[in-house]
């Protein structure tokens, strides 16, 4: 076994960076069975992986690209699993008990795919969900009268071909900048999505209005994929020579999740908080700003200092 499992990686080495050989469970010399090659495809993260996805809570779409390794053509079969490990679960069993979801395709070999409607991702801390694909031959059965199936082999271990993914995922960044009382500034606060589903993004500011007056609060982005930044720019004017805490905060648009407590916003990883029975993220940001100096703070600033603070007490008498 050891010395044909090293044949074949001799073999199909200069394949190995894009390419992965997938062996059968049964081996017949010669290749009576033909072993398979798993080629890269391009996945949701811009990267080429061996099983690439898609998706959204409508549908998760599994995409892979087999070959058999003398370029025959026939037909492969696969089955794949949400959230179960067919290295070490009984994934039809859990599909039968809905504690698991599968897709099925059996067709041409070449670059296919098989979708999952309604994907039941999880959402736990840590946040990672799984994908694992059974490849196998619909026409060539093993003595049990099951399809020869085909696995990546390291050494005598032997195992079915899977893949993890996050499906909500986003950081949040903001950072101190020097300031000057008066003077109108504007606060930078990004997010960058890093899960699969796309989404666009809602921002809060929390701040003292009697130390800083900020003109939009709330800020939205555009729908936004993996690897794509979003930004809000509010507007802000410090009154007072004293230090305050900026609060930012955003939240995905998509996040169906309800919570009680911030331990339940845990699949965000970091600067999680529970809002409203809502997950956001947020960054806190310790603000100081400085005296202007008599040519800076000229009158226009003493107007908007004057203009803005009359806002604030009236908004504050309506309340």
């Amino acid at each position: 076994m050891k010395h044909f499992i090293f044949l074949v990686i001799l073999l199909i080495l200069p394949l190995a960076l894009a390419q992965q050989i997938l062996l059968p469970s049964i081996i017949v010399v010669p290749f009576l069975i033909q072993p398979v090659i798993l080629s890269s495809c391009l996945d949701y993260t811009g990267t080429n992986q061996f099983i690439c996805l898609e998706g959204d809570f409508d549908f998760l779409r599994i995409n892979w690209d087999v070959k058999f390794l003398d370029s025959t053509e026939g037909d492969i079969g696969a089955k794949c699993y949400l959230n179960c490990d067919l290295n070490t679960e009984n994934c039809e069993d859990k599909v039968a008990q809905d504690k698991a979801q599968k897709c099925d395709f059996t067709g041409p070999v070449g670059s296919r795919s098989c979708t999952i409607s309604s994907p039941k991702y999880e959402f736990k801390s840590p946040p990672e969900n799984k994908v694992t694909c059974n490849f196998f031959d619909p026409k060539n059965l093993d003595a049990q009268g099951k399809p020869i199936e085909f696995k990546k082999c390291e050494g005598e271990v032997c195992e079915y071909h899977s893949r993890t993914f996050v499906p909500i995922a986003y950081s949040l960044s903001a950072s101190p900048i020097a300031v000057t009382v008066g003077k109108l500034f504007n606060y930078p606060i990004a997010v960058k999505s890093s899960g699969l589903i796309p989404s666009a993004y809602t921002f809060n500011i929390i701040s003292d209005p009697s130390v800083l007056i900020v003109d939009i609060k709330e800020g939205f982005t555009e729908l936004l994929i993996y690897g794509q930044k979003g930004v809000f720019s509010p507007r802000m004017v410090y009154l007072v020579t004293k230090s305050t805490t900026l609060s930012s905060l955003a939240t995905t648009d998509v996040d169906k999740n309800t919570c009680n407590d911030d331990i339940d916003c845990g699949y965000l990883v970091d600067n999680f908080k529970c809002i409203s029975n809502k997950c956001w993220k947020q960054v806190d940001v310790r603000l100081t700003a400085g005296k202007a100096s008599l040519p800076e703070f000229d009158i226009f600033g003493f107007l908007q200092i004057m203009i803005l603070s009359t806002a604030v007490l009236f908004l504050a008498r309506r309340k």
